[in-house]
Formats: C-alpha cells, sequence, structure tokens
C-alpha cells in the first residue's frame, strides 16, 4: 500500500493545473526563514547533474547545513560545518547523474539552539 502525503498531492495538482515553469516557481517560494535553497535545474533530462545551493544569513549561532535529496527510489545527503557568522553566505552542493525521478531537496540550517530552519524545493527528472 502506497501512502500519499499532502505534499504528492499538491505537487502533482500545481502540475496539472500550471504550466511546468509556474508549478515550479510556485513550489518554490521563499519561507522567511533564515536558509533558503535554490535548485539548478529545476527539470531536466535524466541523468542530470543538480546543483543545489544553500543561502544562509550570516549568525553566530549557526553550525552546520544539511542538504537532502530524496526521490523515494534515490537517497543522497551531504552535510558542511559552518563558522558562524563568518561562514560563506551560500553552501553549494552538486549531486551527480541522478536517475529518472521527482525529487524532494530539504535544506536544513542547524544552530547551537538545534534546528534553526528548513527550505524545501522539488526537481523533475525525466
Amino acid at each position: 500500500m502506497k501512502i500519499v502525503t499532502a505534499e504528492t498531492v499538491l505537487t502533482m495538482w500545481l502540475a496539472a493545473a500550471l504550466p511546468a515553469p509556474q508549478a515550479l516557481q510556485a513550489l518554490q517560494t521563499s519561507t522567511g526563514s533564515p536558509v533558503d535553497a535554490r535548485v539548478v535545474p529545476p527539470t531536466a533530462y535524466a541523468p542530470s547533474d543538480v546543483l543545489i545551493e544553500a543561502i544562509i544569513e550570516p549568525d553566530a549561532h549557526n553550525r552546520y547545513v544539511e542538504v537532502v535529496i530524496d526521490s523515494g527510489v534515490f537517497f543522497s545527503s551531504s552535510t558542511a560545518e559552518l563558522d558562524g557568522e563568518r561562514a560563506p553566505r551560500k553552501k553549494e552542493v552538486r549531486f551527480r547523474k541522478l536517475p529518472a525521478g521527482t525529487y524532494k531537496v530539504s535544506v536544513t540550517l542547524f544552530g547551537t539552539d538545534g534546528r534553526r530552519g528548513t527550505a524545501v524545493r522539488y526537481v523533475s527528472l525525466w
């Protein structure tokens, strides 16, 4: 039995209701969190490389950022340490030759007081 999440329903509805570029833009709006994310390219033919850019607000409490990409069939993650407010504002992670699928990308910022924020984006590879 397959469980369908609200995110899956939203993704399917937006994909059906809007042209692809508008659906992706609607899903990838900023949340005002201390971390944001950009996915390049948001759609492509598989196998494809995908670049994830984590955009991090400088703060003395920042300790590390975790990037996770998951399609349900393929999973990978990367973690990078941050040096508080002296850390670069942008961290980039490249996932190479990803197979076809719809991927959920989560970029989570952790600080001295735990999780500080998460940005979620989606990637479609055909």
